[in-house]
């Protein structure tokens, strides 16, 4: 997912950094599709989801790992970036 002002330039997009990385034993976040929706309480406090429906969690059973694509949504506010202090973005997972 990538953040673009709003502008005619054509290189001006940052990737979001969602702030959580793959583990294998645990999680598989690459081709998660992040972004597929997205929605926006549209004012300058609000907040952002966006959610990934092919997040892939990992849960071992007997000798063998099971990958379960169960979906994942991110929090954050209205600027992408994760804060700490708002416990919408940081509810245990």
């Amino acid at each position: 997912m990538y953040s673009c002002p709003l502008s005619v330039a054509t290189n001006d997009c940052k990737r979001v950094d969602i702030e959580e990385k793959s583990e294998p034993r645990k999680n598989i976040i690459e081709d998660m599709w992040l972004g597929v929706t997205i929605a926006s309480q549209r004012q300058p406090s609000g907040r952002v989801l966006a959610c990934a429906h092919r997040y892939t969690r990992v849960l071992l059973s007997g000798n063998e790992d099971q990958q379960r694509m169960v979906g994942k949504c991110y929090v954050r506010g209205n600027d992408l970036q994760l804060e700490l202090a708002d416990d919408w973005q940081t509810y245990p997972k």
